[in-house]
């Protein structure tokens, strides 16, 4: 609300005599006519003229009077209610790749409340987050409760560490020996000191370009096999054929399985591959799914090799 008395350069104690002497003074030093016609002194000379008319009218004086009296009384009852942060917390602090985290808080006199990255919330409550695709150390939660009557905030932060760079620290320093100095070894870093992947380990991860190439291979090596498996009444030739189908199963195992780890799930999830149906839509998924950006808890990114 404007304040009148302030517009006039008056006490609010003036008189109907120095608020009348207040206008003639201002009005006449802002009129627009003795400015040639300035939008500025314009709009000063219309703020006068309704501070005069208000103040100048004893009903309209006591209307004014109270209102502020009453915003001024209510502005000083907020102030007794500062929005305040009971607890803020998480149920872990480091993490990998695809985990999940649980936040808990409850705040006080607090009519918002802000959490990043969740956007508004309740005043008490919890989430969850799940972190994919991290690529750096540190990631910073905050909270951040508001009384808007006030407008005064406080604001209080969790700081959780990616697990990955304090391994691949650790990983680099014992690499290093015992010259007592830091020194990189690899341009490599996992989650669990994973090797980089091979073929014949289902350690590691694999892309979709790669897994795609060995999965039609060992397909067409699969089904010769299996052609010569039916023809042949070889005693010598069936023995061999069946130990290379074998082989053949158990290297497509080894490959899905790091397909999963590149898409950030565990290899057990390879046994769904052997229901019969469902392992065909899940085998799409499989094969079309992204891939976990940068590092993860199976390995790091195969790109970057």
């Amino acid at each position: 609300m404007t304040d009148y008395y302030k517009t006039l350069g008056i006490e609010k104690s003036a008189s109907q005599e120095e608020i009348k002497k207040a206008y003639r003074k201002l009005s006449i030093k802002f009129h627009p006519d003795k400015n040639n016609g300035d939008v500025f002194f314009e709009n000063m000379f219309k703020q006068i003229q309704e501070a005069y008319e208000t103040l100048s009218n004893v009903q309209k004086r006591n209307e004014y009077d109270s209102k502020t009296n009453h915003q001024a009384n209510q502005e000083n009852s907020y102030s007794d209610f500062k929005p305040i942060i009971d607890f803020f917390k998480s149920n872990k602090t480091l993490f990998y790749s695809g985990d999940e985290i649980r936040f808990e808080w409850r705040t006080f006199n607090a009519d918002l409340v802000e959490i990043k990255p969740f956007g508004i919330v309740s005043a008490n409550g919890s989430k969850t987050l799940k972190l994919n695709n991290i690529n750096k150390q540190f990631v910073t939660i905050e909270l951040k409760a508001t009384n808007t009557n006030i407008s005064r905030y406080v604001s209080k932060q969790i700081i959780l560490e990616n697990n990955v760079f304090r391994d691949a620290k650790t990983q680099s320093t014992h690499k290093s020996g015992f010259s007592g100095t830091y020194k990189k070894t690899t341009s490599y870093s996992s989650a669990n000191n994973i090797k980089p992947e091979t073929f014949w380990s289902a350690k590691g991860r694999l892309r979709r370009k790669d897994y795609l190439i060995r999965l039609i291979l060992l397909g067409l090596l699969s089904g010769i096999v299996m052609a010569v498996i039916e023809n042949s009444r070889n005693e010598v030739v069936l023995f061999f054929s069946s130990i290379i189908a074998i082989v053949c199963w158990v290297v497509l195992t080894i490959q899905a399985i790091k397909r999963l780890h590149d898409i950030n799930m565990s290899g057990w999830w390879y046994f769904i591959l052997l229901i019969p149906y469902v392992n065909v839509v899940f085998g799409l998924y499989v094969l079309f799914a992204d891939g976990t950006e940068g590092t993860n808890k199976y390995g790091a990114d195969p790109k970057n090799r």
